[in-house]
C-alpha cells in the first residue's frame, strides 16, 4: 500500500474545510422574543384529540438561551430553551414538567413547535405559530 506524504494529507484536510466540511460558523441568533399565535392539534392518553389556540411568549433571551411561558385556556406553563447553531432548530423543556418541545423556524417570524410528554400521561402535537407584530 503506498503512503501518502503528509503535506498531501494536510492539503486534503484543508480542501475539505474550503468546501464546507469544517464546523459552520456561529452566525447571530435571530430574535424570537415576542408573542407566537397558533393552533395546536394534539392527541393524548387524558384528553384524545384536542386542536385549541396556543401561545407562547419568549419574555427573555441571551445569545442562543432563552425563556417564556406557554399559555393555555386551562393554565400557563414556564420553559427553557436552546436554539441550535444552525438558527433554526429548537429545544425547550417545561419547568416542573416532563414535556420537551422540538421546533423549527421555518421562515422569519413562522415557527413549527412540536411537544411531547411520556409516560402515563403521555402527549403529542404540532403547532404552527406565527410571531405577533
Amino acid at each position: 500500500m503506498k503512503k501518502l506524504p503528509l503535506f498531501s494529507i494536510i492539503a486534503a484536510i484543508g480542501a475539505l474545510a474550503l468546501t464546507g466540511f469544517a464546523a459552520p460558523a456561529w452566525a447571530e441568533a435571530p430574535d424570537l422574543r415576542g408573542l407566537w399565535k397558533g393552533q395546536n392539534d394534539t392527541v393524548s392518553v387524558k384528553e384524545g384529540y384536542r386542536h385549541r389556540e396556543k401561545s407562547i411568549n419568549i419574555t427573555d433571551q441571551n445569545g442562543r438561551r432563552f425563556k417564556g411561558t406557554v399559555d393555555y385556556s386551562d393554565g400557563t406553563n414556564s420553559f427553557v430553551g436552546v436554539l441550535r447553531g444552525d438558527n433554526k432548530t429548537l429545544i425547550w423543556a417545561d419547568i416542573g414538567e416532563d414535556g420537551h418541545v422540538f421546533g423549527t423556524l421555518l421562515n422569519p417570524g413562522v415557527m413549527e413547535a412540536c411537544y411531547v410528554n411520556t409516560g402515563a400521561a403521555a402527549v403529542a402535537g404540532c403547532a404552527i405559530l406565527i410571531q405577533q407584530p
